[in-house]
C-alpha cells in the first residue's frame, strides 16, 4: 500500500486536475450555449461529454483515495489484508523497527 503522504500527493495532484477539468467543462459549456452552427455544436457536444466523463473518472479516483486515506488513519489493514494478516505483519514491523 502506498504510504499515507503518498495518497496525499496524488489527492492533491488529482484536486488540480480537477479544478482545470472543471474549467475546460465550462469554457465548452460556454461555448456551446454562443454557438450557432449545428456542426460545431455537435462537436462541442462530444467535447463536453468526454470532459464530464473525465472529470467523474478523477472524482471517483479522488473518492478512492480519500477512502484509504481514512483507513490508514483508522489503522485499518490495506484491501484484501484479513485483519490477521494485517496483524502478523505489525508484529514483523515491530521486530525490525
Amino acid at each position: 500500500m502506498p504510504s499515507l503522504k503518498h495518497l496525499k500527493k496524488r489527492q492533491e495532484n488529482l484536486d488540480e486536475v480537477a479544478y482545470k477539468l472543471e474549467e475546460k467543462l465550462a469554457r465548452l459549456m460556454k461555448r456551446w450555449a454562443s454557438e450557432t452552427d449545428p456542426a460545431v455544436q455537435c462537436k462541442l457536444d462530444e467535447d463536453i461529454k468526454e470532459a464530464k466523463e473525465q472529470l467523474n473518472k478523477i472524482d471517483q479516483e479522488i473518492e478512492d483515495i480519500d477512502q484509504k486515506i481514512k483507513s490508514y488513519k483508522r489503522g485499518e489493514p490495506p484491501n484484501g489484508m484479513e485483519k490477521t494478516q494485517m496483524g502478523k505483519l505489525m508484529d514483523i514491523l515491530r521486530i525490525y523497527l
